[in-house]
């Protein structure tokens, strides 16, 4: 089961966690199952953590650099950890309802090009492309906003469906804006899939800094984070 789980674990990470902490109950922790339980493995998880950060007792390691790893290791996983309590599983950020936005994306895509966009994100360029055609028809930024913000929403959970989800990303309110953002908070990695969108929309030269699809934002953002 080791494609989605709820604190972002990598194999080595979980690999470690399970012969470090064997009283933790994982399936239950990270998967399918949630509730008073969850929290308290959470909670317990966090605890055990927090006393080998403190202690540092690691008999397996052979000297200080290995104890060292070994504590920036617990480190991470922790903050994995705190960031899922704070959250209880998917992000969900006040007033973003990304499943009513996603549906408004569909609607828009059906009017654009006579499709839902569903699971294909080159039909969000393709909607991109027909709004750009009839942008004389609007009156104000606000209503090109308002289109982005559902197209860009849907853009977001196809690529936190895709993979960022699993890569530990998800919605976030980030500082000095008023919308949120995909962030991998120990990274500190975002993407910004809203403002692309609208950005894409009213440009005047979508062959400038703008080149590129929906896709090809999306495939540089990975190559980004392997980088890191």
């Amino acid at each position: 089961m080791m494609g989605y789980n709820r604190l972002r674990l990598d194999e080595d990470e979980l690999a470690f966690l399970r012969k470090r902490y064997p009283q933790v109950d994982y399936e239950n922790l990270m998967y399918l199952v949630e509730g008073m339980s969850t929290i308290r493995n959470i909670d317990i998880l966090i605890s055990s953590l927090d006393y080998d950060i403190e202690h540092r007792e690691f008999p397996e390691c052979k000297d200080e650099d290995e104890r060292n790893a070994q504590t920036e290791l617990c480190r991470q996983i922790r903050e994995k950890a705190v960031y899922y309590r704070k959250h209880n599983g998917k992000n969900r950020v006040s007033g973003f309802d990304t499943e009513a936005y996603c549906k408004k994306a569909d609607e828009i895509s059906n009017i654009a090009i006579g499709e839902t966009i569903d699971n294909d994100i080159y039909k969000i360029d393709q909607s991109i492309n027909y709004i750009r055609s009839i942008i004389d028809r609007f009156d104000s930024d606000r209503k090109l906003w308002n289109i982005a913000v559902y197209l860009g929403t849907k853009f977001g959970e196809l690529m936190l469906d895709d993979q960022l989800l699993s890569l530990g990303f998800d919605w976030e309110m980030m500082e000095k804006r008023k919308y949120p953002v995909i962030v991998e908070p120990v990274k500190k990695l975002n993407i910004d899939p809203i403002r692309f969108v609208f950005d894409k929309i009213r440009s005047k030269d979508p062959s400038g800094a703008l080149r590129g699809t929906c896709s090809d934002l999306y495939y540089r953002f990975l190559d980004q984070i392997k980088e890191n």
